[in-house]
């Protein structure tokens, strides 16, 4: 179960959720600022520069790489990778997702892409969100 507790009523059901758990097994309460994830507007935006960047890199060099592509380099270059256990005991490192991005954490995102596009790929990408 989990609470974001935003008002005294959501505060008095969790104190009461403890109350009645069951303690045949110890239970973990963790306190912690609660973390808004990337909004809807972000996800928007971001996916619209992996198109911009994807149409203006076929347009310039030739070759058409696909949105997805691009979404994948940016993310490789800012914002990593964890490892994770197979169920046949290897291990592969895969990409973090943006969706566990905070608000702050894909804004920076987005700026980082934004100036690679501009220094590295001399692209100037147009801040829009209906692609």
């Amino acid at each position: 179960m989990l609470y974001v507790v935003r008002t005294e009523h959501i505060r008095i059901n969790v104190i009461e959720a403890v109350k009645a758990a069951n303690f045949d097994q110890p239970i973990e309460v963790v306190i912690r600022t609660y973390k808004e994830n990337r909004n809807l507007e972000q996800n928007k935006l971001f996916h619209s520069i992996c198109a911009q960047v994807s149409e203006n890199y076929s347009l310039s060099h030739g070759k058409y790489f696909a949105p997805l592509v691009f979404k994948q380099l940016f993310k490789q270059l800012f914002v990593g990778s964890t490892s994770i256990a197979l169920p046949n005991g290897t291990i592969r490192d895969v990409d973090i997702s943006t969706t566990a991005l905070s608000v702050k954490q894909m804004a920076s995102l987005i700026d980082k892409i934004l100036v690679y596009c501009a220094t590295e790929m001399s692209m100037e990408i147009e801040l829009k969100t209906d692609k």
